[in-house]
């Protein structure tokens, strides 16, 4: 028997596939493309005939070699053991890898653009049919094959550690996993860097400032590791950090909380996926220096800061029984800290945007609902407005289910009455500044100077309770000084906090954190409906 179907079920599944996969073809195009692979032949054919590739590896392996040869000489003068032999062998190699990395390696990505300029080439590379991540691909992968050759080269050094003894497998992965890791992350820096600055000593002495910072924070915690190392003998650097970044177990009070292996593994490889997202951050904002102003620079920007907001949140939760080195008050409040940076600043840059017609397609209910998710991650003012909203709420709830869980834990009772408040100003907080930049945008603002008024409109109005408190001068309605975060901290501030050593935290009898919430409310409201009468009048 026949059997008959209506057309309008293939119609319908035919115009959903095309609407579906050409846009995460085009995703998949806009990240990878070809890799750059006419730019990364034509780099590597260009470092590998000049003499700095062969005397640069030359020296930073005769470095590594006479360290370990000098390590093993004063090791059998002291009369070592073969086991701690090999364990400071390791712990010599990796120091001195570690250095190279940081001192000569940034000096090779740091010009990938800007030799670019200088030589007044890049204009003609962006005329070419390369599109702008295949131009990011060639350069990054160019600079960090040639640095990452030198990590390689390294292993029959290496070798000489375990023939000692001492050493374990684990910590040889985790050593060359955090160098190739940390490689690939300064060589997408100089890229980065290098797509900024017009000169190649500008470029250079950037890379070198956020090294430099990074160094000092590695000493930091150098000595920290040294002092672990001395009270607990038996292990190599890499294991000291491996033991001090993995759940340890703790006392809960009724039993001993104990880490399984997916959680060790997930608090360890935690780190290579920040980096990872830092890499992609660094990645497409590098791709949005060369794209035509035109363009859209804001979609995989938009899908990343969701990723990496929820991972955040959804790694400092897991993290919560296993936080014992701070309070587990002050781990919350961070989480609502970092929260509220990342929201501000996707508040900034999203509505902030060159306002656009993104409007849901026609056809099936289907197509129709695909747009509908595709939109708060389209280009404009107002696409970015509602993508903000949106972020603010996922995180607010996120947040919401970890005060809840953290309810039991031991946190006193006021603490938490803090941050559940702070959370119920969040929202309208980030909904105000988001409206404004949306608003300015719709008044025909470039995105610049939106960005440049939200933030001085930020600044001016977090430091009015300073002024009033510094001039002596009174706190009335039209301060505003119950717009500032400082102020409304300090009014949540707690029993020890006494109404006459600030400004007055009430208004007309209501707390003026509930006043600043109405205020805020209010401001969202009326710039939204500002900006779009605005946005369509300049359209019209």
């Amino acid at each position: 028997m026949a059997k008959f179907s209506s057309p309008a079920g293939p119609r319908a599944r035919s115009r959903f596939l095309s609407a579906s996969v050409p846009w995460l073809r085009a995703i998949a195009a806009r990240a990878f493309g070809n890799l750059g692979w006419p730019i990364l032949l034509k780099e590597l054919r260009a470092d590998f005939r000049k003499n700095r590739f062969f005397i640069s590896h030359f020296i930073c392996l005769a470095a590594i070699a006479f360290g370990i040869l000098f390590k093993i000489w004063n090791g059998r003068e002291s009369q070592l053991t073969s086991v701690q032999l090999g364990r400071d062998v390791f712990d010599l190699f990796f120091i001195i890898q570690y250095m190279i990395v940081l001192i000569v390696f940034p000096a090779f990505s740091a010009t990938a653009f800007s030799e670019e300029r200088v030589n007044r080439s890049l204009d003609l590379l962006i005329t070419t049919d390369l599109q702008a991540v295949e131009i990011v691909w060639g350069k990054f992968l160019a600079t960090s094959i040639y640095c990452l050759i030198s990590v390689v080269a390294t292993i029959p050094l290496l070798a000489v550690s375990t023939l000692l003894g001492g050493v374990k497998l684990i910590e040889i992965l985790a050593a060359y996993g955090f160098l190739i890791g940390l490689t690939v992350i300064i060589a997408m820096i100089g890229v980065y860097f290098s797509s900024w600055f017009q000169a190649n000593i500008r470029s250079t002495l950037a890379v070198y400032t956020v090294v430099l910072a990074f160094s000092g924070y590695s000493f930091y915690e150098y000595g920290e590791l040294d002092k672990l190392a001395k009270q607990s003998e038996g292990s190599t650097l890499i294991g000291q950090i491996i033991e001090k970044y993995s759940y340890q177990p703790v006392e809960t009070g009724k039993a001993v909380l104990e880490a399984n292996s997916f959680e060790k593994f997930w608090s360890l490889g935690g780190f290579f996926i920040m980096g990872g997202f830092l890499f992609a951050y660094l990645f497409l904002l590098a791709a949005n220096r060369i794209r035509p102003f035109l363009a859209n620079r804001s979609t995989s920007l938009r899908i990343l800061t969701l990723l990496f907001l929820v991972f955040y949140l959804v790694r400092q939760a897991v993290e919560f029984p296993w936080f014992v080195h701070l309070a587990r008050e002050e781990h919350v409040l961070g989480m609502v800290a970092v929260a509220a940076l990342i929201l501000f600043l996707a508040a900034l840059a999203y509505p902030t945007e060159t306002p656009a017609l993104s409007r849901p397609g026609g056809g099936g209910s289907r197509v129709r609902l695909l747009a509908l998710f595709q939109y708060p991650f389209a280009p404009g003012a107002s696409s970015g407005l509602v993508y903000v909203l949106l972020l603010t709420a996922a995180a607010s709830m996120i947040l919401a289910a970890v005060c809840r869980a953290a309810a039991g834990s031991g946190i006193p009772g006021e603490a938490l009455a803090r941050v559940r408040e702070t959370l119920l100003t969040l929202p309208f907080y980030v909904f105000a500044f988001s409206t404004l930049g949306f608003f300015l945008s719709g008044c025909g603002f470039t995105p610049r100077y939106s960005v440049l008024t939200v933030f001085f409109i930020f600044v001016i109005t977090a430091l009015l309770p300073m002024i009033f408190h510094f001039f002596n001068w009174k706190d009335g309605i039209f301060s505003f000084y119950y717009l500032s975060p400082i102020t409304l901290w300090w009014s949540l501030a707690g029993a020890d906090m006494r109404p006459e050593e600030g400004p007055k935290f009430l208004l007309f009898g209501a707390p003026i954190i509930h006043v600043a919430k109405a205020v805020y409310g209010f401001l969202g409201f009326f710039f939204t409906a500002w900006g779009i009468y605005a946005g369509r009048r300049a359209v019209n």
